[in-house]
């Protein structure tokens, strides 16, 4: 009994520091708006009605199947028709645990944490916030320009050109 009972309380704790990793978001975190990572077709109807536009479905390899528009954020469909990927730059729209494009820097991290990985492209510092237990190329991706945030990209982030 006191070893599951220390076995137990030991488990917990571990998961609990692994959840609050810097970094590490969950897959609760992964939602532009009212669309979800890994959303169906259906769902997404249901939470953000008809896209106001449409592209696909294309037959480009390794490329998106189809593309969804909606009011302040696109959902990127692949095959299995879920939503892979969702992608904002509309500063209307609340993205993972609260952060919108807009926002400073600074505002961003004391939101979201340090990131897993950082580097610059010219002007622009990309962040990235690995998906627990699946590591880089799932998660939240933040791209920022000065000290404001442009675009935030979560779920499968492979198809995101850095």
């Amino acid at each position: 009994m006191t070893r599951t009972l220390v076995v137990s309380i030991t488990c917990s704790l571990l998961l609990a520091a692994c959840a609050s990793a810097p970094g590490v978001v969950a897959v609760e975190d992964l939602r532009v708006g009212p669309a979800r990572y890994l959303d169906d077709t259906t769902t997404l109807l249901r939470v953000a009605g008809q896209p106001l536009h449409r592209r696909g479905p294309s037959v480009v390899f390794g490329g998106f199947e189809d593309v969804w528009d909606f009011q302040g954020f696109r959902c990127f469909l692949n095959a299995g028709w879920r939503c892979d990927q969702l992608l904002t730059t509309d500063s209307t729209v609340l993205a993972s645990r609260g952060v919108r494009v807009g926002m400073r820097v600074e505002e961003m991290l004391s939101t979201m944490g340090a990131p897993a990985h950082q580097r610059t492209n010219g002007d622009t510092l990309i962040l990235s916030y690995d998906l627990k237990g699946k590591g880089r190329g799932f998660g939240v991706l933040v791209k920022a320009t000065g000290d404001t945030v442009r675009s935030i990209a979560v779920g499968q982030l492979t198809f995101v050109f850095m």
